[in-house]
């Protein structure tokens, strides 16, 4: 059985790590982002969703940031990564 002190650094390591990989994120202007950038915002979207499952609190901040970063970015950029990704599947590229 894992200790509750353990369980605590666990999850503030990873709202740590979710909060300097967003900081990185947004350090990019939203025209340069390519899907690999895409990729690390869903990512992170999980981490995230990770992190308050664990914790049982949300990050406010966090999820501002991470939901203003979803409204810069245009549908059809999103759109293309799903598409490059299911195409490098079917091609056994993965």
């Amino acid at each position: 059985m894992v200790s509750s002190v353990s369980k605590k650094h666990v999850a503030e390591e990873l709202t740590g790590f979710v909060r300097s990989a967003l900081g990185e994120l947004e350090g990019r202007p939203v025209q340069v982002q390519d899907a690999d950038h895409l990729l690390r915002w869903v990512k992170l979207t999980a981490l995230f969703a990770l992190d308050v499952n664990l914790t049982g609190s949300v990050d406010k901040k966090m999820m501002r940031q991470l939901w203003d970063f979803h409204k810069k970015v245009p549908e059809s950029a999103f759109r293309a990564v799903s598409h490059v990704e299911a195409s490098t599947e079917n091609l056994g590229l993965k």
